[in-house]
């Protein structure tokens, strides 16, 4: 069994910067591996983001979604759980953008964070991942930084979620089929070389 969960990374435009884009990253997670597996970036009003935040956990069946708790992020999560929205996490920043994302580089150099080879975003992700801090946007490169500090945080019940990875992979391991031992006649060559080694 594959232990995996993908999470949404929602980076809210504040209203008085109408030129900034609301953002969601999906992310899976195997193991250390952290896999981008999508990319919603628009200019949205409220009422059609909370609709987007939605339709973007229906579509990656998203088991976490992560929000900043901040301006309009306070009031998104509100009422997302009012709804009856599963999974909406609260994140807090504890540091500006550039020392977020500064922070990652050791899980993104040692090739930990996976990205697509081919996504009709991909261009415009990696250029903005590339001239931050001095891009015009950086909503994408906050969203990815917010999802990888996030990962990296302990949290409630990780013991258990770590244990039950541990005991999955163990009953992976369990169901593939072992190397058979092959068993030589009684003083037959193969026997006798087979003594010789271990003995």
């Amino acid at each position: 069994m594959l232990l995996c969960f993908a999470s949404a990374s929602i980076h809210r435009a504040e209203p008085a910067e109408l030129s900034d884009f609301s953002v969601c990253t999906t992310w899976g997670v195997r193991g250390k591996d952290l896999f981008l597996l999508g990319l919603f970036r628009r200019r949205l009003e409220y009422p059609a983001l909370k609709r987007a935040v939605r339709e973007q956990q229906s579509q990656f069946d998203a088991n976490v979604v992560l929000i900043e708790d901040k301006a309009s992020g306070t009031q998104l999560i509100q009422e997302l759980i009012a709804d009856g929205c599963h999974g909406v996490t609260r994140y807090q920043p504890t540091t500006d953008k550039i020392m977020r994302l500064h922070a990652q580089t050791a899980l993104i150099e040692n090739g930990f964070v996976r990205i697509p080879e081919t996504a009709s975003w991909l261009a415009e992700y990696l250029r903005e991942m590339t001239v931050f801090p001095k891009g015009k946007q950086d909503d994408q490169v906050d969203s990815t930084a917010q999802f990888l500090d996030w990962f990296k945080r302990p949290f409630p019940n990780q013991e258990f979620f770590e244990l039950m990875r541990m005991q999955a992979q163990a009953a992976e391991q369990r169901r593939k089929p072992q190397p058979t031992q092959t068993v030589w006649a009684i003083g037959s060559m193969e026997w006798l070389a087979e003594q010789k080694k271990s003995g």
